[in-house]
């Protein structure tokens, strides 16, 4: 058994006060190794929108909060661009109504920057990212005039993150902005679902800018209407089997259900990346989605992603979303995965290591899945440190493990481990 482009296989992160003391690490899309020496735990709070766009809270504010509870890595998810608009047949040009919301275009986006730049000097101790929540498509069905006009598909998000320049984002292509279909191939809102294209598109858009992109909240639908007209977008998660090249998705909020649970959408992608019919592996995050809703310390103690970082820097972040080197722990019971390895033998030597703080006898079950299979469920306490010999027969040449642990309240889901078999 080899690991694929390694001898060696991750992840053993031993923790003693948030710092990795041992591992190997893989770094899935380049054969090299990060030494466990250098890595540390950090816990992250993503997709956070400020009153810059439709948030309930100032880019202070959420830079305080998330310090108060511990959290010095913020990705925000301010609204790119709320714009919609409807022309009647056949003057769509001339005879349209435009309706417009707070955004990060209307608010400025070089203002923006140069004000995330800023809190970046305010507080050296902290990572500030930006990251802009698009919904690069919408379309109508029905009529103004039989009264049952609906807008469809203009809550099917994706999450971008990264993009530092001005005109990275000028030039995002959306519907909502007319200035970005300039630069890409030109489509309407008048003919119906044009399925994965303009999303396609958005993928293909950052990834030459060298940012990361999320399928947001794929599972959740949105209902409702303002004034006479209807607001529809059902659940989208069947997209991220019709799309490509994206870094990943948001298994919570409203990613579990349908594609994060074992056997789900997610297992099928990732099996076909180990069949070599998907080029890249699809990573899972956990994204707040937070806006208006709630108070932003509840929201950041039930959902935070972990990463395993091997310097403090923005970029060393955006690598290890990039490469998948996270895990998802929702809940507010601080459960933490100090050791997720496998050796490399005939048989695969699994260790699962970690802990639930603070002690309160929780009940934990451990699910180790394979190929979308659970191959065996561990129940533990709060402090488990397990060893697995998978004796059983393995026919794909190329197969990954990955984790969930589940608590009363909560849950942990790892990140895929890749292993090529001899």
């Amino acid at each position: 058994m080899d690991l694929t482009g390694l001898n060696r296989l991750m992840a053993r992160v031993l923790s003693k006060h948030n710092l990795v003391t041992r591992a190997i690490i893989i770094i899935f899309s380049i054969s090299t190794v990060v030494s466990a020496d250098e890595l540390f735990q950090a816990p992250a709070v993503i997709q956070i929108a400020s009153t810059v766009s439709d948030g309930k809270y100032s880019l202070e504010e959420i830079v305080r909060t998330a310090r108060e509870n511990g959290v010095k890595i913020i990705v925000l998810g301010e609204r790119d661009f709320m714009r919609w608009e409807y022309g009647l047949w056949p003057f769509r040009g001339l005879i349209k109504k435009t309706v417009k919301s707070n955004s990060l275009s209307a608010y400025g986006i070089e203002r923006y920057l140069k004000e995330i730049e800023l809190l970046r000097k305010e507080n050296p101790d902290m990572l500030i990212i930006p990251g802009v929540e698009s919904a690069p498509f919408y379309f109508w069905e029905g009529s103004p005039w039989r009264k049952n006009l609906k807008i469809k598909n203009w809550h099917k998000h994706m999450l971008v993150v990264g993009l530092e320049k001005k005109e990275d984002y000028e030039f995002i292509p959306s519907l909502s902005n007319p200035l970005g279909l300039r630069e890409s191939f030109r489509y309407d809102q008048y003919h119906g679902d044009l399925g994965p294209k303009p999303y396609q598109n958005l993928i293909d858009y950052v990834n030459q800018r060298n940012g990361l992109i999320y399928w947001a909240h794929p599972e959740a639908g949105n209902i409702s209407s303002r004034g006479d007209i209807g607001i529809e977008t059902k659940g989208y998660s069947a997209d991220l089997g019709r799309t490509y090249g994206y870094t990943g998705f948001t298994v919570f909020y409203d990613g579990y259900e349908k594609t994060g649970k074992p056997g789900g959408l997610w297992d099928e992608l990732l099996k076909e990346y180990c069949r070599g019919t998907r080029k890249q592996p699809v990573w899972a995050i956990g994204g707040l989605g937070f806006d208006q809703g709630g108070e932003l310390s509840a929201a950041i103690k039930d959902l935070r992603v972990v990463l395993l970082l091997s310097e403090w820097s923005q970029e060393e972040v955006l690598t290890a979303l990039r490469e998948g080197r996270n895990y998802v722990v929702l809940g507010e019971v601080d459960l933490r995965l100090e050791d997720f390895s496998l050796e490399n033998k005939d048989a695969p030597l699994i260790r699962i290591k970690g802990y639930a703080a603070p002690d309160k006898g929780l009940p934990l079950q451990i699910k180790l899945i394979r190929q979308g299979a659970v191959i065996k469920t561990f129940e533990a306490g709060n402090i488990f440190d397990i060893v697995y010999e998978d004796t059983s027969s393995v026919k794909e040449e190329k197969t990954y493990y990955r984790l969930e642990i589940t608590y009363p309240g909560g849950m942990l889901i790892s990140n895929p481990i890749f292993v090529k078999i001899k």
